[in-house]
């Protein structure tokens, strides 16, 4: 996986290296004049355009059915919580 970031300020740049190297990332600096990786745009544009096509084909969810899938969701987990609470007391 490719990220790339561009941190505005030196403390920026000084959290997110330190984040990389505690975790032994693998990672490459460069300057703001790097021409950026081609394969990473790449890959980017072609995720873009799967992306639109299915918008295209009608192959997505409403603002309304999300919310309805995460309310339902929510309760559902809510109650199995309760449930295995309740059966932890009276256990």
């Amino acid at each position: 996986m490719t990220i790339q970031g561009y941190p505005y300020y030196q403390q920026e740049e000084k959290e997110l290296l330190d984040f990389l190297n505690c975790r032994h990332y693998n990672y490459k600096s460069g300057g703001e004049k790097e021409i950026a990786d081609i394969e990473f745009l790449n890959q980017y544009n072609k995720e873009l355009d799967e992306a639109e096509a299915q918008i295209d084909a009608g192959d997505y969810l409403t603002h309304d059915e999300v919310k309805k899938f995460f309310f339902l969701w929510h309760n559902k987990t809510k109650s199995v919580f309760l449930s295995y609470m309740c059966f932890l007391y009276f256990s």
